[in-house]
């Protein structure tokens, strides 16, 4: 049976009005975690010794909690022992976490995240008073905490992916840690065993023959990413509300930061740090020129837009993004998304997925107030191949385009068209003041804009996200 020392009392802590936690004010700091950085699948040995026996393996990026013995660490939650760095390598890095418990809200809410494993729910369980050596697993779909939490002081924890998102509720308290677990790895195990012949001549000429069985155990890791997989872009001014709106955003993994992977460019001249990434690493701007501050007069000839008449430098994201990042040639999709746009992928990858195929050479227009028809940039929608084909045709169209005056999205339009990529048209997928409006309850959208205060944007994306379950 689980003891528990008693705990202190309660402090609260909300982001906007619609979500509030409150933590129990008795956390564990510094618990000891060490991240996996070697360059390739770690021993775990039975003893501290390097020809001990290996008793398992962990993967580059695995987080393991163990306490510090000399040059090794012992693990808390199986027996072993991991060496921490030999002849100038460095095998494993700590990390200093804090551990809370949630009585109300969830993880995010506090800008902490679940739990996902065994070995650290036990740890973090521990830390905080309960000291549990079994924990009870959760397949099932009832609703329960995402990851790791208390019910009548047993640690459990909930493995099913339909509990993302989930705080705690009710009897059941959530574990939160400000680190985070990655939980997109899968990992294959194969065993191979080779058979060595050894001789061995004595001095009395008798010949020994030895077999050696040598069994090696390759581990590797895979990236599971839905399908289609969607790469994802957000350009943000660092004056004004978009900065903190793109920042709570990645908070609580919502818009753009739900894709598969994902990029944020920003003016102003320097790079700024957006929040924490899957990996614990600092998620970074790109940084484009200045966005220009000149308003078009649709009184002009050729001028198509009366917003920003940023074209030149948006138009230079693309081109960016190409060379400075690069990873979006392994998604199916290219995704860019206004800052003040509510966003969700997963509504997304549905509608895409009877479109894509390794030849789809496609464009989304998704407005039809006006005639022709257009693209509105609150959500713009490219295949790899159409990004592709545009990445080594846009001085074409630069040359051959009256352009001047055009806004971003109706240049990528033309320009797109001008290549002989194919729209796909699609009226249903934004519910956009400018084009046709749709109140955050229409689950049916994939994007809903504008909304440029962070309690407005937070409140659409929360009553959403609530009527579509």
């Amino acid at each position: 049976r689980s003891r528990r020392r008693s705990s202190g009392s309660s402090s609260s802590s909300s982001i906007a009005e619609e979500t509030l936690a409150v933590v129990k004010a008795e956390v564990f700091h510094g618990a000891s975690e060490w991240e996996v950085v070697h360059d390739g699948p770690m021993n775990v040995r039975k003893g501290k010794d390097l020809g001990s026996e290996v008793v398992s393996v962990k993967l580059p990026g695995t987080f393991v909690p163990g306490q510090r013995d000399g040059d090794w660490i012992a693990l808390f939650n199986e027996p072993g022992f991991m060496r921490i760095a030999f002849q100038g390598r460095t095998f494993l890095r700590p990390r200093s976490v804090t551990y809370s418990m949630l009585s109300r809200g969830a993880c995010a809410d506090l800008r902490m995240f679940p739990i996902f494993d065994t070995g650290t729910c036990q740890k973090a369980g521990f830390s905080l008073g309960y000291f549990d050596t079994g924990i009870g697993i959760y397949s099932g779909e009832n609703a329960r905490p995402e990851g790791c939490y208390i019910f009548q002081g047993q640690l459990w924890l909930a493995t099913n992916p339909v509990h993302a998102g989930r705080g705690a509720m009710g009897p059941r308290t959530q574990i939160c840690s400000t680190g985070f677990y990655p939980t997109t790895t899968t990992t294959t195990t194969s065993t191979v065993t080779t058979i060595t012949h050894t001789t061995t001549t004595t001095v009395t000429s008798t010949t020994a023959t030895t077999i050696t069985k040598t069994t090696t155990t390759t581990s590797t890791t895979s990236t599971t990413w839905g399908f289609p997989s969607l790469f994802c872009v957000e350009v943000v001014r660092t004056h004004g509300y978009e900065l903190p709106m793109v920042k709570a955003q990645q908070r609580v993994h919502a818009s753009i930061f739900s894709c598969e992977e994902y990029r944020v460019f920003s003016d102003g001249g320097q790079e700024q740090v957006i929040g924490i990434g899957p990996g614990g690493e600092e998620i970074r701007t790109i940084v484009i020129p200045p966005i220009k501050k000149q308003m078009g007069d649709l009184k002009d000839k050729g001028v198509t837009t009366n917003s920003w008449l940023n074209t030149e430098t948006f138009l230079q994201v693309w081109n960016l993004l190409d060379k400075r990042d690069g990873r979006w040639i392994h998604h199916d999709w290219v995704i860019k998304v206004d800052p003040d746009a509510v966003f969700f992928p997963d509504r997304l990858r549905k509608k895409l997925r009877g479109h894509t195929s390794d030849g789809s050479n496609l464009f989304v227009m998704n407005c039809d107030k006006y005639k022709p028809v257009a693209l509105y940039g609150s959500l713009e929608i490219f295949s790899k191949k159409a990004l592709h084909n545009y990445l080594h045709g846009q001085w074409d169209c630069r040359r051959n385009l009256p352009w001047k005056g055009w806004g971003e999205d109706f240049f990528m339009s033309h320009c797109m068209q001008h290549l002989n990529v194919k729209p796909l048209y699609d009226f249903s997928l934004i519910g956009d003041k400018r084009c046709h409006y749709a109140p955050c309850s229409d689950t049916s959208k994939i994007v809903y804009h504008d909304y440029k205060n962070l309690n407005d944007w937070m409140r659409c994306w929360n009553t959403s996200r609530i009527n579509a379950r």
